[in-house]
């Protein structure tokens, strides 16, 4: 799921910024539907599975940031650490300002 210029935790912990710095932009209406994380979020959040995503957070982002460091390369489970991380945020869409 990426190259070896970093470690794994060094990655992980670029990714936490990412996501950290994307939840701000969607909070800012910079940012829209068409970034497929954000589109997947949105469709939990319509559906109420937003929350069980906060609650799979607590359960299991810690077990799954230690397998991706372990050098468990899966870019799945990548996908859900990133959208765990992100369902720790309380989202509002703020309006959109291109």
């Amino acid at each position: 799921y990426h190259l070896d210029d970093d470690s794994d935790a060094e990655f992980l912990d670029k990714t936490d910024g990412a996501i950290d710095n994307l939840v701000w932009l969607i909070r800012e209406g910079k940012i829209d539907e068409e970034v497929k994380l954000f589109a997947v979020y949105r469709k939990l959040q319509r559906t109420g599975a937003v929350y069980l995503m906060k609650v799979l957070r607590i359960l299991l982002a810690r077990g799954i940031r230690a397998l991706l460091v372990g050098g468990l390369r899966s870019v799945l489970l990548y996908d859900f650490y990133k959208l765990l991380r992100m369902s720790g945020h309380a989202i509002k869409i703020g309006r959109r300002n291109f």
